[in-house]
Formats: structure tokens, C-alpha cells, sequence
């Protein structure tokens, strides 16, 4: 309960100070729980920590709380679901309602593939004429000129109720480009990033062009696609990485060559600049400063070693070339 709760109140902290993977850990936590059921002392618990599951961002295997949720069902737990299915928050609302159809459809899944059922059926369901069409078994080009008439947001549903796979199909047929990213930016951006991370490469890198730069850093697949930077312009890659975190901006550089992740630091502000590499393995600051003009290198490197963490770091006590 105690590592559930962390995660709860202090993500951050939590990710980074776990030795090991700390998702596959909260999944076997929350496995067991489905498979052995609550105490009196955690039931109460892990009630609170569902209905604060439902009411934020989805979390990586937060699913395991729709399972859990038929483990610890009670009159007062529904009656806290129906609450949060009226309350304010489109995202809260659909995931109470479907934790609340997990309840009544105990034979049914609880992962993605049935939320994405349910949400195309009964969430948000699409009253169009392509909803029964088998999008997914048309060919990519048929089905994007099918839906090339759709407004973005009627567009966005009918994407989100596919498989990351189709869906990166059609996108990378709808013309033009400005129409894939309209949509891409009303999708729900855990989606968004699954499709566009199975789209290729140069398609993908035109649809977060084509963004607005906060949408596209929301929904900026993970760093294995990092070159998705390179494959588009300079000034639209530097935007998008303004628009992430420090910590986001440095998970895509580090995959990056050093040269290249240099020259895109070079157009960030030093402070910025400096608190991407302060979360970047040891060996990738100092590689990464060689490639910068010395007087910018010194700089960064300053900001770094007065930061109270990063500052500690012994990797650091280097001199950079001259």
C-alpha cells in the first residue's frame, strides 16, 4: 500500500528513486491484490486509490485498478464511481463509466483493447456511417477518404476506437497533412503517441510538425523514436522541444547523436539546456559539450555544477577541450 501510495503522491520521486522497473512492480502489486482480494485495513485504501486512478492522467498499468475495481466493489465505491461519471473532466467521467461497466460485465476485459471497445460502443460512440464499416480491414487509402469529410474531433473518435496500428495506417493516407494533425491533437495523447509511434518515421515527423508545438511535445512518442526530431525541420524540433520538460526533452537527446543533440541544445536558452543534461547518464554531458563552441560548453557547464543535485555528480569534474 505503501508503494502504491508513493506513487500516487510523489510520481516523480518515485520513478527515479526505485532501483528497478517500478511499473512492473506496481503491476505485480496490483496483481496480487486482484488475485488474493483486500483486508478490512486495505480495502478502504485501494478504494481511494482507484477513484484517484480514475480522476487524473492515466499512469503506465493503471489498467490493473479496472481489475481490481470487481475485487473491491461496494455500494459505497459505486456510489463514488456514479459521482465522478457526472463530475467535471471528460477524461474522469469516461473512465468512471467504464470502471462502473467493468462492475456490470464481470466476464468482459478490463485492458486497453476492451476500453477502446467500449469507448468506441457505448463512450463515446461515433453515429456515423464509417462506425461499422470494419475500418481496420480497408485498405489504409479507402478508409482515409472515407473519413477525410469528418470534422477533427468526429475524426479523433473514430481513431482512438482503433488499434494503434490501423490507425497509423489511415493517418499516414489522410491529405492533407494539416487534416492527420488536426485530429492527432484531439486524441487522447497516450493514443496519439501509440499511433504516431507506429507510423513511419517521415509521416510521423510531418504530423507533430504540422502541431501546435504543446500538443505535438503531449504526444511526442517515446525516445526510440527520437530521430523524429531529426526528420524535420530544425526550428520545428527546437519548438517542440521547448514545449516538453527538461527531463522529456533529455529522454529523446540522449538517443540522438552528440553533434545533433548539440546543435538543437544550442537553440535552447542555458538554463533549459542545462537541466536536460542534468538528467542524461553520465557519460552524455561531457560527450554532448565537446560539440559545442567552448564559451557556450563552459556555460552549460557551470549551470550544471551549481545545480544541488546534479552538481554532486563526479561525472562532472571534467575540463572541456580547448
Amino acid at each position: 500500500m505503501l508503494f502504491l501510495r508513493w506513487e500516487l503522491l510523489f510520481p516523480a520521486e518515485w520513478r527515479g528513486a526505485w532501483p528497478y522497473s517500478p511499473w512492473t512492480d506496481k503491476e505485480n502489486v496490483l496483481e496480487t491484490f486482484c488475485r488474493r482480494g483486500p483486508t478490512p485495513q486495505t480495502g478502504p485504501a485501494l478504494a481511494d486509490l482507484l477513484i484517484a486512478a480514475v480522476s487524473r492522467e492515466q499512469r503506465c498499468q493503471d489498467r490493473w485498478y479496472w481489475r481490481l475495481a470487481r475485487r473491491i466493489e461496494t455500494a459505497q465505491l459505486r456510489a463514488r464511481l456514479a459521482t465522478a461519471a457526472e463530475g467535471a473532466g471528460e477524461r474522469t467521467r469516461l473512465r468512471a463509466r467504464f470502471v462502473l461497466w467493468v462492475l456490470d460485465h464481470p466476464d468482459e476485459g478490463t485492458g486497453s483493447a476492451a476500453s477502446r471497445r467500449w469507448l468506441r460502443s457505448e463512450g463515446r460512440p461515433v453515429t456515423l456511417p464509417v462506425a461499422a464499416l470494419g475500418l481496420a480491414d480497408m485498405r489504409p487509402a479507402a478508409a482515409a477518404s472515407l473519413l477525410a469529410d469528418l470534422a477533427p474531433a468526429d475524426l479523433a473518435r473514430v481513431l482512438e476506437g482503433l488499434h494503434a496500428g490501423p490507425a497509423a495506417r489511415i493517418l499516414q493516407q489522410l491529405q492533407p497533412v494539416e487534416l492527420a494533425a488536426g485530429a492527432v491533437e484531439l486524441m487522447d495523447a497516450r493514443m496519439a503517441a501509440r499511433a504516431l509511434k507506429a507510423m513511419d518515421p517521415p509521416a510521423a515527423a510531418g504530423v507533430l510538425a504540422a502541431m501546435e508545438p504543446p500538443a505535438a511535445a503531449a504526444r511526442f512518442p517515446g525516445p526510440s523514436r527520437a530521430q523524429l526530431l531529426v526528420l524535420m525541420d530544425t526550428d520545428a524540433a527546437v519548438a517542440r522541444l521547448r514545449a516538453m520538460t527538461p527531463a522529456a526533452a533529455g529522454e529523446r537527446l540522449y538517443y540522438l547523436p552528440s553533434a545533433t543533440a548539440a546543435a538543437l541544445l544550442l537553440r535552447l536558452d542555458a538554463a533549459f539546456a542545462a537541466g536536460v543534461l542534468a538528467g542524461m547518464d553520465w557519460w552524455v554531458p561531457k560527450r554532448t559539450l565537446s560539440q559545442m563552441p567552448p564559451e557556450v560548453a563552459a556555460t552549460l557547464l557551470t549551470h550544471l555544477r551549481s545545480d544541488p543535485v546534479a552538481g554532486k555528480r563526479r561525472d562532472l569534474d571534467f575540463e572541456l577541450p580547448s
